[in-house]
């Protein structure tokens, strides 16, 4: 099974000389449009797959959902290492880098945009974004939803709410190493409120499940 020429070229620009073979079912789909859940080990190259496809689509605007700051900054490190226009937004971005970092996603002067879910619940960012053409959301370490979203972080549970309110639907990408059950809790969780028609499950190193349901309910 082999992938597209424009995704071989990403992935050589991310420093991969060829995809493993669980990451091009995933790769694939995405680079289809289609809304995905991606189930994958740890070490499996979840990453690679969202970023091979998000680069291969470089005119438009990838953001990146994270859990934890740490992890946002090693990944925006190594795309810049690498030449790929990344940014990050966090507690600590002043209002003067945050203003120059939005305007350059606008302008569709920006690849990847990391951020954690609270910043979407931020008015200006939400403001922006509506502005911008967004081709991809994805939702890192999405187990987050259910495990922590109805404890000590809630903007977990909003995060529907945001990909509401913008005015094109990107497509959507979730990414987990949960086990089948807590991701069918994600799947059906009536807390998120976009919805998400024909979504697909892919399980990297599995099998590949086709989905003909809403992923998000209205709430």
């Amino acid at each position: 099974m082999d992938i597209k020429r424009h995704l071989k070229s990403a992935l050589k620009q991310l420093g991969f000389d060829k995809p493993r073979k669980a990451q091009i079912i995933p790769m694939k789909t995405l680079d289809a449009g289609q809304d995905a859940i991606v189930i994958a080990a740890t070490s499996s190259g979840k990453q690679v797959i969202y970023e091979t496809v998000g680069l291969a689509h470089s005119d438009r605007l990838t953001i990146v959902i994270e859990p934890l700051l740490a992890l946002i900054y090693n990944q925006v490190q190594t795309l810049k290492a690498h030449d790929i226009s990344a940014e990050y937004i966090d507690k600590d971005t002043t209002k003067e880098d945050t203003e120059k970092i939005l305007k350059k996603a606008r302008k569709g002067k920006l690849n990847f945009l990391y951020v954690t879910p609270e910043r979407l619940q931020n008015s200006t960012f939400l403001s922006v974004m509506k502005q911008t053409d967004i081709f991809m959301v994805v939702v890192d370490e999405c187990h987050c939803v259910t495990e922590w979203g109805q404890t000590f972080r809630d903007a977990y549970l909003h995060i529907g709410e945001f990909i509401d309110k913008l005015e094109h639907k990107p497509m959507i990408c979730r990414l987990t190493l949960s086990t089948l059950f807590a991701t069918v809790c994600i799947w059906t969780s009536p807390l998120c409120s976009a919805v998400i028609y024909d979504a697909i499950i892919l399980f990297c190193s599995r099998r590949t499940l086709p989905v003909r349901r809403n992923c998000w309910r209205n709430g």
